[in-house]
Parts: structure tokens; sequence; C-alpha cells
């Protein structure tokens, strides 16, 4: 009797820390939730710029989510190559240290990669830690931010040499 009582509190034990969601039924909630979801922002020099989710997948670690942001509105003079390096600077520089070493949440699982579509149309690749609306969502702001002080600042001296 004590044995069964023991493998039931088990059974009970495993099915409440198991995930609610399998794994397919979260990512199509974040992309029925968010994708095509954009944010409009204006920078600086009075550039309006659009931020929207381009796809949502899940990642391989989990929990962790794979976001491709589509930036447009604004003008990438760079190679992909320049302007990935520059936003990975700025990137860091203002929240890498709330984000990896001051804080517990971690955000990005890998740094943002940039593929450029056209002059003022770029695609931010990136991983991040978390699988919920809320954790795939700042990510809108995060990049927004991010553009703006690319904008702002010389971003041709963040970084005096790009090797291409």
């Amino acid at each position: 009797m004590p044995s069964q009582l023991f493998a039931k509190l088990i059974e009970i034990t495993y099915k409440a820390v198991q995930a609610d969601l399998k794994d397919h039924e979260i990512e199509d909630r974040l992309v029925d939730s968010l994708l095509g979801k954009s944010l409009n922002f204006t920078t600086e020099g009075d550039s309006k710029g659009t931020v929207s989710f381009h796809s949502i997948g899940k990642g391989s670690k989990n929990p962790s989510s794979i976001i491709t942001l589509q930036v447009e509105g604004i003008e990438f003079e760079q190679k992909s190559t320049r302007v990935t390096e520059d936003l990975r600077y700025i990137y860091y520089n203002t929240h890498g240290y709330t984000f990896f070493f001051g804080s517990p949440t971690e955000f990005l699982v890998t740094s943002p990669f940039v593929r450029k579509l056209g002059p003022s149309n770029i695609l931010i690749e990136f991983v991040i830690y978390g699988n919920t609306i809320h954790q795939v969502n700042r990510c809108l702001t995060i990049f927004a931010e991010v553009i703006k002080k690319y904008q702002g600042e010389l971003h041709q001296t963040a970084i005096e040499c790009c090797v291409e």
C-alpha cells in the first residue's frame, strides 16, 4: 500500500511539473499572436521606421525561440556585415550588462545577425531565451531602441574597423 501511494505521488508530481502545452502548440500560439505585429518608431533625425516580426520558430534549447525581425524605413548605408557588427556593439553596450551580468533573466542566446534586403529594409535574426508571448514581444521595443541609437550616434565610429 505505501508503495502504491508513493507511486501515485510521483505520478501527480510529474504531471504538475510537465508543461501545459506541447512544443508545437507553443510555437503556434506565438505565430498566431505575434507574426506580423509591428512597432512604429521615430529616430532622433526624424526618420520613421517600423520593426515587425517576420518569422518566429522554436529554438533547439528549451525554452528558446528563433526570431527574425524586419526593419523598414531606416537607411542602412553599410553592408550587412558592418550593420551586424554595429548593431551587436550597440546592443551589448546598452543591454548587455543588465541582461547578462546583473540580472538572472537571460535574453539573447545568440548574437543578432543582419541580412540586408535593400537600403531601407533589413532582417535581424537571433535566438532568445524564452517562449512566452511576453518574452518574445519585448524584442520589438529592445531592437527599436537599438536602431534608434544606431541612427542617433555616428555608427561609423561605433566600431573602428570591420573585417569583411
